[in-house]
């Protein structure tokens, strides 16, 4: 279980490769904030605004990035997307701003979700990114997300190069990190939304005729995929209440 205090947290959605889902992974994080009723920052240190626009709120890139931090202390949990390949570069910062000392002095918990899918590459990333954030930020508390969009890990064959990029990239840091699973989301439905720049929390309260003018389908297809978007969100919700140890609210 994973004890931070929301009112003075730093989420930091991270991987070292592209289309491993950290801008859904971060967005999915805004709307559990959102659904605890807790004050969220945004902030998306990337060449895609996306986050801006799913949210209706400003998102500061790595300039300011320090101000914002200094501004939030003890209002509510930033969530920084890093861009895939941004990585380097936000190390590079945060150790030149000495952003490790300035969370300690402040009582800031600082958490990294870092992405990989059932791929090598996303997996040596993941390792990679992980090492990154420890070597700058030794207070970071790592939690591992395994994006189960295109496979399961866990389906990989034994001996396969993903479970050896896994063994030695990813396991050796399990022993001091969390886990969380993104599961696929049936026929992507998600996707079609994202697309229109409309938050996963919002689909739920959607009517069929709102949903069939975002989607362009029919009314029973909108329904389907109104109703995939509310259990991924809903089974993603009870993963990070039990991560964070959290009463069942979904």
């Amino acid at each position: 279980m994973l004890k931070i205090n929301f009112q003075n947290a730093i989420f930091f959605i991270a991987g070292g490769k592209g289309g491993t889902g950290k801008t859904t992974t971060a967005q999915l994080i805004i709307d559990y904030l959102f659904l605890l009723g807790w004050q969220f920052f945004v902030a998306q240190v990337d060449r895609q605004a996306r986050l801006q626009v799913l949210n209706d709120c400003d998102v500061l890139t790595i300039d300011p990035l320090l101000d914002l931090f200094d501004k939030t202390i003890g209002a509510g949990t930033t969530v920084v997307d890093l861009g895939a390949n941004e990585v380097d570069r936000f190390a590079t910062w945060a150790a030149a701003v000495d952003l490790d000392e300035e969370a300690q002095n402040s009582d800031r918990s600082i958490v990294a979700f870092i992405l990989y899918n059932a791929e090598e590459q996303s997996i040596i990333e993941a390792g990679k990114t992980a090492k990154a954030f420890l070597r700058v930020l030794p207070s970071t508390k790592l939690v591992f997300v395994e994006n189960q969009r295109i496979g399961r890990l866990e389906l990989a064959p034994a001996g396969s190069a993903i479970r050896e990029a896994f063994k030695n990239n990813i396991q050796p840091f399990l022993a001091v990190s969390h886990t969380l699973v993104i599961p696929a989301v049936r026929a992507n439905s998600h996707m079609r939304f994202e697309q229109q720049r409309v938050s996963f929390t919002h689909v739920g309260l959607m009517s069929p005729d709102e949903i069939m003018a975002v989607t362009g389908l029919p009314k029973a297809q909108s329904k389907i995929v109104r109703g995939d978007v509310k259990f991924w969100v809903m089974t993603v919700t009870l993963a990070l209440n039990k991560l964070f140890g959290i009463e069942d609210q979904a």
